[in-house]
């Protein structure tokens, strides 16, 4: 019996499904040269086909959507994808 309520996404947290090491890493692949700021590999993951992007507010942050704050997250972590 299927709650009404519930989300059609199968995955409650769509973010767990993105492999954002992955993503980021494709994003700087496709830039010139694979080098770019923070913005141009935003630009590139919106572009991505398949890849479902939160655009919530990130709890405690004004105008970051979560799907930004996870690929700034992965890039600091992770400097040379």
């Amino acid at each position: 019996n299927p709650n009404p309520n519930s989300n059609p996404n199968p995955n409650p947290n769509p973010n767990q499904a993105v492999g954002w090491r992955s993503v980021v890493s494709r994003a700087f692949q496709r830039l010139p040269g694979q080098r770019g700021t923070a913005h141009d590999v935003f630009a590139q993951i919106e572009r991505m086909p398949g890849v479902a992007l939160d655009w919530s507010i990130e709890p405690g942050a004004k105008t970051t959507s979560v799907w930004i704050k996870r690929a700034q997250e992965t890039m600091s972590r992770h400097p040379n994808p």
